[in-house]
Parts: C-alpha cells; sequence; structure tokens
C-alpha cells in the first residue's frame, strides 16, 4: 500500500430515533405501491415504451435466447422483463420482481455508503433517498429507469467494497456493475473514465493490474449483448438500434424546449408507431432491421445542422435543460406525474424536492472534498460517485431533461449529504474547509432557484388521458377509455393520434354513424400524417364491411 495509512470506518449504529424516520419512510413508500397497484390502471397494463419493451421481452421467449428483432430501447430492460414473463405471463409478476429490484437497490445503497461512511451516515443517506418521492414513483413504472438505479447502487457497493480493501477480484466487479449500468442506461459509459481514476487515485502497487482488471469486467458485462446484436442484427454493439438518435433530437431542434416534444410534428407520443411514423416522414425505406438505424443518423444529421445554423439558439437550448435540470418541478414523460395524483391521491406530494437534496449535495461534495485530502479511499470514492453525477447531468443537457433521466442523480447526491444531514442531526455544521460561507452561500442560490417554477401548467397532460385511453382499451374497458380520450381532446384538440383513437373507440363501441365522421375527417385531410389517414381508411373500410354483414340474408 505504499506506506499508506489504514482506512478506519467509523463503528456506529444506527440511533433509535433514525431508525423509527427509516421505518416511517418505509411503511409510506409501502403503502404508495400497494395503493398505486390497486387504484392506477397503469399497473395493469403496457403502453408507449412499456408495450415496446414487453413486445421485445415476448420475442425473446419466443425466440430463446437472443430473439428476432433489433432492440429499440435499452435491451438489458427487455431481458429483465423475458424473467419475470418467463416465471408467469403478467404485468403483475414484472411489477413484482422490480419492486424487490427495487428494494434491493436501496438497501446495496444503505451498504455502500456504510462501507465508506459508517452506518449512522448511511442511515442518513438512505432517509434522504427514501424521502426523494421521485424515486418512489419510477419504482412501480414499466421502464428502464428502475433498473437504471438498481444497477448505479450495484456499482457503488463494489466502488465502495474497492476503495476500502483494494483488489484485483473486486476491480473486476466494479467492472462487470460499472458495465450493467451501461446497459441499463448507456450515458453511464461516461462515468467508466471516472471509475477507472479512482482505481488509479486508490491502489499505487498494482494500479495496472487493477485498471486492467476493471476494463475486463467492462467488457465482459458488454459481451453478451453485443454478441446478441451481432446475431440478429449483424452488427456487434450494445446501444438501442437507433443509437440515441431519436432522443438526441428531441432535445436539439428549432421547436425543443428542452423536454420532451414532438419536433413540430415529426414524433408522436406513441412509441409503438414511432419508427414506422419517422420512415415514413424522413423518407427512409429497405428493411425493417435497418430502419432505427438509419432514422437515427438522420435525426443525428438534422440536430447538428440545427446546432451549426443556430448556434446561438443551441447555445440557450442546452443551458435552458441546465436550468430545467436544477429545479423541482417533476418533468414527467410517459407517467404523469399530475395525472397519477388525480387517480391515486397526493400520497407522493410531500417528501424532499430534488433542490433540497441537490443544496444538501453541494455542502457534502464540499465536506467530501476536504476529507479527501487525508485518505485516498475518500478520494477514491468520490470520483466514483462525480462520474455517476457528470454522466447524468451530461445525458440531460445533450439529449433532454426529465424527471425519469434526472432521477439516477439521487443517488451520489444522498450519498454525500448524508454526512451533512447526521452532523445538522447532531447539532454541528460539517467541515467544509477555510471559507465556508462560499459553500454554503452555493447551497442557499442551488435550494432557492429550485422553487422558481418551471411548469406553467400543473395539470394531468393530453398524453397522460391518450396513454390511459390506451391502457383501458387492453383491460376491456372502451367506455371508460373514450371518456379519457375526451379529456385528452379537451386539453389537445386536434391532436391527430388522439382523434385516431377516438375514431377506433367510436367504432369498437359499434357507434357507426359518429366513427364513419370522425375517421372520414382524418382521412381526407391533408394536414395529417399519412399513417393517421391510412389507418381512417381502414376504420371507414371496416365500418363498410358491418354494414354489410348486416344487411346481408
Amino acid at each position: 500500500m505504499g506506506g499508506e495509512a489504514q482506512y478506519v470506518v467509523p463503528d456506529d449504529p444506527i440511533p433509535n430515533g433514525l431508525a423509527l424516520v427509516l421505518g416511517a419512510l418505509v411503511l409510506v413508500r409501502g403503502i404508495y405501491h400497494l395503493t398505486y397497484l390497486g387504484e392506477s390502471e397503469f399497473a395493469a397494463a403496457t403502453f408507449s415504451d412499456g408495450r415496446v419493451y414487453f413486445d421485445a421481452a415476448r420475442d425473446i421467449l419466443a425466440h430463446p435466447p437472443w430473439g428476432t428483432k433489433p432492440f429499440y430501447l435499452q435491451g438489458l430492460y427487455a431481458y429483465f422483463v423475458a424473467l419475470a414473463l418467463g416465471i408467469f405471463p403478467t404485468p403483475a409478476t414484472v411489477m413484482f420482481l422490480q419492486l424487490c429490484v427495487a428494494g434491493i437497490g436501496i438497501a446495496l445503497f444503505f451498504r455502500a455508503v456504510a462501507l465508506v461512511e459508517g452506518r449512522r451516515v448511511a442511515g442518513w443517506a438512505t432517509a434522504a433517498l427514501l424521502a426523494v418521492p421521485e424515486l418512489a414513483f419510477y419504482e412501480n413504472k414499466f421502464l428502464s429507469a428502475e433498473l437504471g438505479i438498481f444497477t448505479n447502487a450495484l456499482t457503488m457497493w463494489t466502488a465502495a467494497r474497492y476503495v476500502v480493501q483494494p483488489t484485483a477480484g473486486r476491480a473486476l466487479g466494479l467492472g462487470a456493475a460499472a458495465g450493467l449500468a451501461v446497459l441499463a442506461r448507456g450515458n453511464l459509459l461516461l462515468a467508466v473514465p471516472f471509475f477507472v481514476w479512482s482505481i488509479v487515485r486508490r491502489q499505487s502497487a498494482a494500479r495496472r493490474l487493477h485498471v486492467g482488471c476493471m476494463v475486463l469486467g467492462v467488457v465482459l458485462a458488454l459481451v453478451p449483448m453485443m454478441v446478441r446484436n451481432a446475431h440478429v442484427t449483424g452488427r456487434p454493439g450494445f446501444l438501442p438500434a437507433h443509437g440515441g438518435g431519436t432522443s438526441f433530437y428531441i432535445g436539439n431542434n428549432p421547436h425543443s424546449r428542452g423536454v420532451w416534444n414532438t419536433a413540430g410534428g415529426l414524433l408522436t407520443p406513441d412509441v409503438t408507431r414511432e419508427r414506422d411514423a419517422l420512415a415514413e416522414t424522413l423518407g427512409i425505406d429497405g428493411p425493417p432491421d435497418d430502419r432505427a438505424e438509419r432514422i437515427g443518423r438522420e435525426l443525428y444529421r438534422r440536430a447538428f445542422e440545427f446546432a451549426v445554423d443556430d448556434p446561438v439558439g443551441f447555445a440557450k437550448l442546452q443551458l435552458r435543460k441546465l436550468y430545467l435540470l436544477v429545479g423541482n418541478d417533476p418533468l414527467t414523460q410517459d407517467y404523469d406525474w399530475y395525472g397519477e395524483q388525480e387517480m391515486i391521491g397526493p400520497i407522493l406530494r410531500f417528501g424532499l424536492p430534488f433542490g433540497v437534496v441537490l443544496a444538501l449535495g453541494v455542502v457534502g461534495a464540499a465536506a467530501l472534498r476536504r476529507r479527501a485530502v487525508a485518505h485516498p479511499a475518500v478520494a477514491a470514492w468520490g470520483w466514483v460517485l462525480l462520474g455517476q453525477a457528470v454522466a447524468v447531468i451530461v445525458a440531460n443537457i445533450v439529449f433532454f431533461t426529465s424527471s425519469q433521466h434526472r432521477v439516477p442523480l439521487v443517488l451520489p447526491l444522498c450519498a454525500v449529504a448524508g454526512r451533512v444531514v447526521a452532523d445538522l442531526a447532531r447539532r454541528r455544521l460539517p467541515d467544509t474547509g477555510a471559507k465556508p460561507w462560499r459553500v454554503y452561500g452555493l447551497a442557499a442560490v442551488v435550494l432557492l432557484q429550485a422553487f422558481v417554477p418551471r411548469l406553467r401548467d400543473r395539470r394531468p397532460s393530453a398524453v397522460h388521458y391518450f396513454n390511459l385511453a390506451v391502457v383501458r382499451v387492453q383491460l376491456g374497458l372502451e367506455k371508460d377509455a373514450l371518456v379519457a380520450v375526451e379529456r385528452a381532446l379537451e386539453r389537445r384538440p386536434g391532436h391527430p393520434l388522439i382523434l385516431l383513437e377516438r375514431a377506433r373507440l367510436l367504432y369498437r363501441l359499434r357507434r357507426f354513424a359518429e366513427a364513419e365522421a370522425a375517421a372520414h375527417a382524418l382521412a381526407e385531410d391533408p394536414g395529417k400524417p399519412a399513417f393517421v389517414r391510412d389507418q381512417a381508411r381502414r376504420i371507414l373500410r371496416a365500418i363498410e364491411i358491418e354494414r354489410r354483414a348486416a344487411l346481408a340474408p
């Protein structure tokens, strides 16, 4: 160890008061999940991204172990869904397994912080984590967000084990966990260099061996996905088929405001139809297996063209994304924060706003940096957390900002905030250096600005009601689905997809005269997308067939 002083982890128990706080937070979380499972239709069926993942999982189960189709979204979550459906083929199985993974992830987070900071600090860090409503929100959604949280927590745990006792085997484990995190969320690839540097900072005698082991672990984690994709598409790769081009264009186009948008009508809120609609609009033909990649390249080209043509507007857009990122408002995308509150009540309305966690993280990072001077283990731990934070921040700025993309940031923030909260519980301020007023001043600015509203409208969105209609159709609740569609049209009158869904529902309810009028208006409107007009004509043909059958003797 080159004469390095041994790092001694504090051996302090969790105080009784903190244990009660943790128990209460876990209870509230359980009540939320049970309420969601019992009262939200979204817990029983899939739509948008969730449907894409479930379709990919069924393809894997039908043609094990590789499946036959390219992954349009993250492949690791598709395999996770396939594992659950292989046990029992219902969404409830996926939900149960995902909630188990969420619990394990929180336990791994606690253990990771405890290895470096001791159990008392880890307890306060975990309490802060459990108090963040956005984290609980994504634990029960059919999205890859929770798997990303879990793999990040796993990476933190393997990193903590390494920094307190560096060995080649633990470096290999850190690399494997980092590789899984990359498969869950591709932007975590940006964190890998920070992990390498943490090994360099922690180990002097065998740094080359340990760095090599860590890189080997990353490769071993990525290779199975690369082999799978080479088998299915002919090209080894571990990212989604479109390579992030769709997300990049969503965040970087002349119509973007930093959050999810339709790029001037180019995109639809229904990912299940996105590829066909984009291929038609962009004029991309050829084999379906190649379309996603070609769509991604074309959208990257258009985004870079926008940046070159309007560099000032592009720069302002990136700053706006940062401004949105550091606010309190939950900028949800697929699942609607306010729509869920309307369905199940304000269970998640209370908790630590993101700005509070961010301000505590600023103070905690300064205190960690102060302590890192005394021991390389703390410095190495700091580089791991910094890597995870940077990867999330960069992804939100480069692509587009949403609560779903931001939520992994709470892990490193709460990890460094634990010591701050623990010190405040003992009625003392953490040691942040010679000029603490700078740190606390910055934290105050970060805290206050976060309460400036980013959202003008806090009602459920049109997309929420549209998705609710899609789910209700799957559950056989067509009349209720029509009610949801009508509410969506109140928010977005004239939206082609919502109008198309209304025409479909009127047909399914055998209200043929109304369905015919709705479908005819869509079919004859040249301003509507071609695929919408085509679907409307199919509804008209189906109505005609029904009428002929009714007149037949």
